[in-house]
């Protein structure tokens, strides 16, 4: 399923959020909120993930905008918190389902599944967890 349907900004919207919630599910936390550290753990992660080419508008760069911009998106499920360090959550108003639900919901909704999203969220904390700053 190429989301092809759906803007630049819709693309980022949703791998963002996804992305945030997958890092809640493989528990990431603490993670460094340096843009350079961002970029580079989102680039080697999004490279090496096989359901990119779905979001043809997603590139490995801009990441950190978006991720940046993740807490003030209506809409949403979950989002980052970048303070001293990143912090990825889940909107309270879905804390219930928490992260395995809320990956099954994202993946029904927009493909692809919620193992996928784990992968990428798996692939994006051990980068980051390597990286201090």
């Amino acid at each position: 399923m190429v989301v092809q349907r759906l803007t630049k900004d819709q693309q980022w919207k949703t791998v963002v959020e996804a992305l945030a919630v997958a890092c809640v599910a493989v528990g990431g936390s603490g993670m460094s909120s340096s843009k350079m550290n961002i970029e580079f753990a989102f680039s080697a992660a999004w490279r090496e993930w096989p359901w990119r080419s779905e979001f043809p508008s997603v590139s490995e760069r801009s990441a950190y905008i978006y991720i940046s911009k993740s807490e003030r998106r209506n809409g949403v499920i979950g989002a980052f918190d970048l303070g001293r360090t990143m912090e990825p959550y889940l909107l309270e108003s879905y804390e219930w389902w928490g992260a395995e639900q809320a990956l099954e919901h994202i993946g029904d909704r927009d493909g692809p599944s919620a193992e996928a999203w784990r992968w990428l969220g798996d692939a994006f904390v051990s980068d980051m967890s390597g990286r201090r700053g």
